[in-house]
């Protein structure tokens, strides 16, 4: 971690928010599994954060807005560390970000109030999304998101995470879990 509260992609490196945020939730995910992580070290990073923050409406429609638009999402779901504002502001530029991204803002908004009727827009507009044959449905993003290591696979799983918790009736749902199953390769998913 450097003085400034964040991290680089290499030790001595600059700090940036992308690698910071998947450093945060990282040592946040193994503090909730009983591992001593000091407080103060997660304290650093979301200060880093904080002050390094940048609206979504000033980010560049480039890969790297939009994996920085999905990694906002995904802290604020993972993490709950809902920022009601930001939420707001990530949902009024959701056209802009992956599945994904959507997928976990919904989770996010679920998870500050059940009853958000944003939620409900973000599923419908998920579903609408899916591609969908006789037996099965998925979704497949416009553009790879390399920087956050995404696949179609990791959004159809993400996707059907959000709608697991959230719409559990959705009558898509089976056809979901068969593209999955049928994504394996040798027991694995290689994509």
């Amino acid at each position: 971690q450097n003085a400034d509260g964040g991290w680089g992609n290499w030790p001595g490196e600059f700090s940036n928010r992308f690698v910071t945020t998947y450093a945060l939730w990282g040592l946040w995910n193994a503090q909730q599994e009983g591992h001593e992580v000091p407080d103060w070290v997660l304290d650093r990073a979301v200060g880093y954060l904080d002050r390094n923050f940048v609206a979504p409406t000033d980010l560049q429609d480039t890969a790297g807005g939009r994996s920085t638009l999905n990694t906002l999402a995904f802290v604020l779901a993972e993490m709950g560390e809902g920022d009601p504002g930001r939420m707001s502001t990530l949902y009024d530029v959701r056209e802009r970000m992956d599945h994904y991204g959507r997928a976990l803002l919904a989770l996010a908004l679920a998870a500050q109030s059940p009853d958000d009727v944003r939620v409900q827009t973000l599923l419908d507009e998920l579903e609408g999304a899916a591609i969908q044959t006789g037996s099965a449905a998925w979704w497949q993003e416009e553009q790879v998101d390399l920087q956050a290591f995404n696949t179609d696979v990791r959004t159809t799983a993400i996707v059907l995470d959000a709608f697991s918790l959230l719409r559990p009736e959705a009558p898509l749902l089976p056809r979901v879990v068969r593209w999955l199953m049928q994504a394996r390769e040798a027991g694995v998913w290689s994509n």
